[in-house]
């Protein structure tokens, strides 16, 4: 059983609209724009990054079908 796989997929790192901007429709158009892209080009997959405490985005990623999968842990050294 191979562990890796060859996929096509997006990735996106960071995406942000100013505060006085939101709840317009912005990311929304954002975010579909991505996905028709992602269709376009036979990509099934998008992946993004949320912070923990910025729950406003995780709502808004859950509403369009997002879920988490994974989560990244640190341990600050000092």
């Amino acid at each position: 059983i191979p562990i890796l796989k060859n996929r096509k997929w997006i990735h996106i790192d960071d995406l942000s609209v100013k505060s006085n901007q939101r709840k317009k429709g912005i990311g929304s158009m954002i975010m579909e724009e991505i996905e028709k892209y992602a269709k376009k080009n036979n990509i099934n997959q998008i992946e993004l990054n949320v912070w923990l405490f910025n729950t406003n985005a995780i709502d808004f990623y859950e509403k369009k079908g997002y879920e988490a999968f994974s989560q990244r842990m640190k341990k600050t050294i000092t």
